[in-house]
């Protein structure tokens, strides 16, 4: 049958534990890292048990500091909770695909302009630095600009704008230092 909520939780946490006193009883005795994304409820490994934080493009429309930094902070302590050890995120890409294209960012992405992606995301990984979680920013920067699917195995996504539009979308990757 269907594992309840709590149940679920519970497995992948005593399965994270296991690994954790596996790693420790082995030669090198250290503890094993464990990475997961955790961009709302789509972009997530946890079906259940764990709730999701709105959108990245939800969270930057409200322009509130004390929302991005508490929700940075709510992902951060679950998935402290869970075993989770470092956050593949937060997405620092700027949005620039045209609107309705369906294989981009959609709304993976804080803003339009790179200060928008710099402001939003700090106050955000603030959040997360506090639970005691370590971040992974991405992807690689002007990925916000290719219309290709990145997980297709048809077509290698491929940039094709302005080196000066690449390089001030270093921007939130600079400022964020996640």
């Amino acid at each position: 049958g269907k594992l309840q909520v709590d149940e679920y939780l519970s497995k992948v946490i005593e399965f994270n534990n296991a690994v954790q006193v596996k790693a420790a009883k082995g030669p090198l005795g250290i503890p094993v890292l464990v990475a997961a994304d955790f961009e709302g409820p789509y972009i997530t490994p946890f079906r259940r048990g764990l709730l999701p934080p709105p959108s990245a493009l939800s969270l930057g429309t409200t322009q509130d500091k004390k929302s991005l930094t508490a929700t940075g902070g709510m992902v951060g302590i679950q998935l402290k909770h869970a075993g989770i050890h470092i956050l593949l995120g937060p997405v620092l890409d700027v949005y620039n695909i045209k609107q309705g294209n369906k294989n981009g960012l959609l709304d993976r992405s804080f803003a339009a302009d790179p200060e928008g992606v710099a402001r939003l995301a700090s106050n955000f990984s603030t959040g997360v630095r506090l639970s005691g979680l370590s971040m992974i920013a991405k992807h690689y920067p002007s990925h916000g600009s290719i219309e290709t699917n990145p997980h297709s195995r048809k077509q290698i996504p491929r940039y094709e704008g302005a080196n000066e539009q690449r390089f001030g979308e270093l921007k939130p990757f600079e400022q964020n230092h996640s």
